[in-house]
């Protein structure tokens, strides 16, 4: 059995009407209804608007994926060819790394707002434009939603994200991964071209210049090269002070495990202590600034240029030598806590060194010979060049 609708099509030669069906799916022996491409080509409106008999089984449509298939040219109407390669791509990556499945849990089974994130998503990685050029983009490329995401549906889309969709996404992720994973976390600045973002503070730029911006960090699993955890800070906030939140945030998410791995912009006093009392596992580089580390290195005995307390790592090409640490904390109750896996790592690299000595070298040797040239003709010496020679 068929499930169809009756049609007056008007033969355009004649200009008679003629009877004809549209079929929507097949109906079987216990009045399940199989839905035809036909349907599935039908835009969520047009599905909601049909009427079916009250003991016909619906459940495969309430299955169905809320997505059109590739376009291709329409003759008798507008084209519908749309670009769909990079889309294509990420889609396929979302599948695999089982995003779009974990989207549509934390939206309560709302696939297609599930696609409109996703949406988002794509946009913001295949296009630098604004979100207000969504829309028309939507017009040349084939993307996930299946309706028009304007600025006022993008408005309304993202004031129905709570904050509680944000953690269940993450305590989706995290399950996907296994137990002591190993993560690596880094932030970076954007600068706000608005007035009204609430995080765009006035901050410091890497070139040294100071603008409204806002700090966004990221925490990537260093196994499966997928992030886990994003969030946004002021733009005023450094790196040393959002750690305490991060850890925050990674427990409630469920990621009670982890070993993160900094660059030393998130070391400093506060956060060793923080980390010892709550045993979290961090790698993180260091300045040699430090007296516990300028002390090490002074207590190194130097042979031919070289340290020879340091052991040869032939896997990385460089010298190394590890040290055990003590710091005490104040815990619970004013009770001294004792760091048990404070370690050390001093490494020196031959290559780099030389490299270093030889421009230095080079340096001297070319300032020696204009000095020397500066002598012979008796030229006198400005502000400007003595600074120079300093």
């Amino acid at each position: 059995m068929y499930a169809a609708t009756p049609v007056y099509v008007e033969d355009p030669v004649t200009g008679k009407s003629r009877l004809t069906f549209k079929h929507w799916g097949k109906l079987t022996a216990d009045m399940k209804f199989v839905p035809s491409n036909e349907f599935m080509l039908l835009s969520p409106q047009e599905r909601a608007e049909m009427i079916f008999p009250a003991d016909w089984d619906l459940s495969l449509v309430s299955s169905l994926p809320s997505e059109r298939k590739a376009g291709r040219p329409a003759y008798a109407a507008a084209d519908s060819d749309k670009l769909y390669g990079a889309v294509w791509l990420l889609e396929h990556v979302a599948q695999k790394v089982h995003l779009t499945a974990d989207l549509e849990q934390v939206f309560d089974g709302n696939r297609e707002m599930a696609l409109d994130v996703l949406t988002v998503a794509m946009f913001s990685v295949i296009s630098s434009r604004p979100f207000s050029h969504l829309s028309r983009w939507q017009q040349i490329e084939r993307y996930p939603a299946v309706h028009q995401l304007t600025p006022a549906v993008l408005n309304r889309l993202c004031s129905r994200i709570t904050e509680q969709n944000r953690m269940d996404l993450f305590r989706l992720r995290r399950q996907r991964l296994g137990n002591h994973n190993l993560c690596a976390v880094d932030s970076t600045t954007r600068t706000a071209c608005g007035d009204s973002l609430a995080d765009a503070k006035i901050g410091k730029r890497k070139d040294g210049h100071y603008h409204r911006q806002t700090t966004e960090v990221v925490v990537c699993s260093l196994e499966t090269h997928e992030p886990v955890y994003n969030r946004t800070f002021q733009g005023n906030t450094s790196d040393s002070r959002s750690l305490r939140v991060i850890l925050a945030e990674l427990q409630h998410a469920g990621f009670d495990d982890l070993v993160l791995v900094s660059d030393r912009g998130y070391q400093c006093d506060q956060n060793l202590t923080m980390c010892i009392r709550k045993h979290q596992a961090l790698v993180s580089a260091a300045s040699v600034r430090q007296k516990v580390i300028l002390d090490k290195i002074d207590s190194l005995s130097w042979i031919n240029g070289v340290p020879g307390d340091l052991e040869w790592i032939g896997d990385h090409h460089v010298l190394g030598v590890q040290y055990d640490l003590e710091r005490k904390v104040p815990g619970r109750k004013d009770v001294m806590k004792t760091s048990d896996r404070l370690r050390l790592n001093l490494y020196y690299n031959p290559e780099t060194a030389w490299n270093k000595q030889q421009k230095l070298q080079e340096k001297v040797s070319k300032e020696r010979k204009e000095l020397e040239k500066l002598q012979h003709t008796q030229t006198p010496l400005t502000a400007a060049a003595a600074k120079k020679f300093k």
